[in-house]
């Protein structure tokens, strides 16, 4: 994700919370799916999550002037069952962020993806 701008953005939700306000989230939602379309598992995680060390997690709240960040999740361990039954992933991912200067000034964008596995 990159900040083409000159404004420090803060991704929602704020540290400390723990729970999805619709509108107020920055988050990923991947779906596993079989052949047939079947839905195998489910995995709902905020943005910044499941990242490899505690410094990442706190710099991935974050999104920097003129910055980048890049989130990496290890498909294969987030998923709870057999490998072989996988035919794709679905992944969405919201990105909703709070300028730190105006609580009014937000960034949003949104991305759907589908992972032939």
């Amino acid at each position: 994700m990159k900040n083409n701008t000159d404004k420090l953005f803060r991704l929602c939700p704020s540290f400390g919370q723990n729970y999805y306000e619709p509108g107020t989230a920055s988050f990923v939602i991947l779906q596993y799916k079989d052949l047939d379309g079947k839905l195998l598992f489910k995995k709902s995680l905020f943005v910044f999550n499941c990242q490899p060390d505690a410094s990442q997690y706190v710099i991935g709240m974050f999104l920097f002037k003129y910055g980048e960040n890049k989130y990496v999740y290890d498909l294969e361990e987030l998923y709870k069952g057999n490998m072989n039954d996988i035919y794709e992933v679905e992944v969405h991912v919201q990105i909703e962020a709070v300028s730190l200067k105006d609580k009014k000034d937000v960034y949003k964008e949104k991305m759907d993806r589908i992972l032939r596995w």
